[in-house]
């Protein structure tokens, strides 16, 4: 795993990355963020990311459970590192409405400003994933680069690089929503879940799934029905 030296810490290429992408973060939230918002939007951040780190590190213990039980003696581990983006996205909503609920706050009103930093953040994310060799791509010698990750087998081939290819995506999903005007929570769900649902079939770590599809498929599959269903919902509300 590759690591930075910053001053007097030692931090993983992924830390690093993380770090940068949270600072990205701060400032978009400092210039786009009204000054009204502004102190409100720290709160709900607070809360939001109480809710990703818990939810992040939930959903990679339920995934990884089997391994777990298999290994006990390397709980300690398990239990200290590794996330699922998607159980720290759904925790972070989570979080966000507890606190709008909790202060009388207009959940939509509140976070529509915020949804853009999501895929900021990601997109840094995993650029640092890619060169901490974590969440890697499959084999290939027409579409894959040098590749070294730890975490694989053979350690060093050509894969294909997906942790790129989503900070992309990532990247032109935080141009759009910071010039959409509309529900940017609902958009960002849309276009992400479709994007990660594709990239899957390109992941070469553990496929961490059931049956033929992965964990993150068939919770992108789960996004996409009820995102059809508040559809329904709103076009019944507005006829």
């Amino acid at each position: 795993m590759a690591q930075i030296q910053l001053g007097p810490l030692l931090l993983s290429s992924y830390a690093f990355f993380a770090l940068f992408g949270a600072f990205a973060c701060l400032i978009y939230g400092w210039i786009c963020i009204p000054k009204t918002q502004r102190e409100q939007s720290v709160y709900l951040l607070c809360y939001a990311g109480i809710g990703a780190l818990a939810g992040a590190k939930l959903l990679y213990i339920l995934v990884s459970l089997t391994e777990i039980l298999a290994h006990m003696d390397q709980w300690i581990y398990y239990v200290s590192s590794g996330f699922v983006f998607y159980g720290g996205l759904l925790g972070a909503i989570i979080g966000s409405v507890f606190y709008c609920r909790e202060f009388h706050k207009d959940f939509y009103r509140q976070t529509n400003c915020l949804v853009p930093m999501i895929p900021l953040f990601h997109a840094f994310a995993r650029i640092g994933c890619f060169f901490s060799g974590c969440c890697y791509g499959v084999e290939s010698d027409i579409l894959g680069i040098p590749t070294f990750s730890i975490y694989a087998n053979p350690v060093e081939t050509n894969r294909i690089p997906v942790q790129l290819i989503e900070a992309g995506m990532e990247t032109l999903l935080f141009l759009f929503l910071h010039s959409y005007k509309g529900n940017r929570l609902y958009a960002y769900l849309a276009f992400y879940s479709i994007g990660r649902f594709l990239l899957e079939f390109w992941r070469g770590d553990p496929q961490r799934g059931i049956w033929i599809l992965s964990i993150s498929q068939w919770i992108s599959i789960d996004i996409w029905f009820f995102l059809v269903l508040r559809f329904i919902q709103n076009y019944h509300h507005a006829k």
